[in-house]
C-alpha cells in the first residue's frame, strides 16, 4: 500500500523530488515499498531513502514472543531476527537512482536488551551489515529510540562515517546531532 501511495503522490503533485522519512519498523516497510516501485512512471521522484533507528536485524523480543505465545501474530513473526521478510528485504536492492542514509540511534540502553541498544532496539540489529552496503551515509545520532525523531541538540554537521569503514575493526565514533540538521540537508 505505501508503494501504492507514493506512486500516487507522485502522479497527483508530480514533484521535483521525493525524500522519505521513516523511524524504526517504519525503516522497514518503507524499503520494502521503495523496492517495489518501478523506475519509469515517475517513480525516479523518490530519490533519497532516511531511516532512523531501523531493526534491519529484527529484534529478540519479537522471537521470544513468536515462540512462546500460541497465537500466530504476524509482526512478530517478521520482525524475528532472520525471518523470511528481513531476508527478502535484502533480496532485492534498492533501485539505483534511490539513495539510503540511515541514522543510528545508541543512546538509552535497556536492561531488558541483554547487548547495546537504544532503549528498543539493539545496536546491531541497527547496524545489520546488508543494511550498510547500500547506505551512502550512516550517521550515528547520541538519542534514546523515539529521542531520535525530536532532537534539537546540535547545529553543526555530524562527522560521516562511510559503510565501508564500518568491517567492525574500529570503534564507532560518539557523534551527538539533531534530525533538524538532516531535514536542512535534504530539504
Amino acid at each position: 500500500l505505501l508503494s501504492e501511495a507514493l506512486r500516487d503522490l507522485q502522479l497527483r503533485y508530480a514533484p521535483k523530488r521525493l525524500h522519505l522519512f521513516a523511524h524504526s519498523m517504519g525503516g522497514l516497510l518503507a524499503r520494502r515499498a521503495t523496492q517495489l516501485l518501478h523506475p519509469g512512471n515517475a517513480d525516479e521522484q523518490l530519490c533519497l531513502l532516511v531511516t532512523l533507528a531501523t531493526p534491519w536485524g529484527g529484534h529478540p523480543s519479537a522471537a521470544t514472543g513468536a515462540a512462546r505465545v500460541p497465537l500466530d501474530v504476524p509482526v512478530w513473526r517478521d520482525m524475528a531476527p532472520g525471518s523470511a521478510f528481513l531476508q527478502q528485504l535484502f533480496a532485492t536492492p534498492l533501485p539505483a537512482h534511490v539513495r539510503q542514509w540511515q541514522l543510528v540511534a545508541y543512546a538509552g540502553n535497556s536492561r531488558m536488551i541483554a547487548e547495546p541498544n537504544d532503549g528498543s532496539v539493539p545496536l546491531a540489529s541497527q547496524l545489520l551489515p546488508a543494511a550498510q552496503d547500500e547506505t551512502e551515509h550512516l550517521y550515528l545520532v547520541e538519542e534514546n529510540h523515539t529521542g531520535i525523531m525530536r532532537s534539537a541538540s546540535a547545529t553543526a554537521p555530524p562527522p560521516v562515517l562511510p559503510p565501508a569503514d564500518l568491517d567492525g575493526s574500529k570503534a564507532l565514533p560518539v557523534v551527538p546531532n539533531s534530525v533538524e540538521h538532516f531535514k536542512a540537508l535534504v530539504l
